[in-house]
């Protein structure tokens, strides 16, 4: 019995080498990866929070807790942003790297 291996997880494409590699392979040439490095600074992690339950994408997989899941997710966020700070009243600075991709079909 032959067992399908698991599909490699979105981090796989996060350098900017493995996702040409990935575009490449669905079929595409000519493939130009940009990286644009941000930093994002909040006043406090605690300010972080509501962002994250706007945003479309960490809203949607949030909307599908219950209460009481959302409370832990909410307690060990804010720990570990408290911890990325330095303190609950410090700034927060998240750095970040997007990555912009360009191909052609082959």
């Amino acid at each position: 019995m032959r067992v399908a291996l698991p599909r490699p997880s979105w981090l796989d494409i996060a350098s900017r080498e493995r996702l040409e590699r990935e575009i490449g392979r669905a079929g595409f040439v000519d493939v130009e990866v940009s990286v644009f490095d941000a930093v994002l600074v909040v006043p406090s992690p605690r300010e972080m929070w509501p962002a994250m339950r706007e945003n479309p994408v960490t809203a949607s997989l949030l909307r599908a807790l219950s209460e009481e899941e959302l409370s832990s997710v909410a307690a060990s966020v804010l720990a570990s942003f408290d911890e990325l700070a330095g303190g609950p009243d410090r700034p927060l600075r998240l750095d970040a790297s997007c990555h912009f991709a360009i191909a052609r079909r082959a």
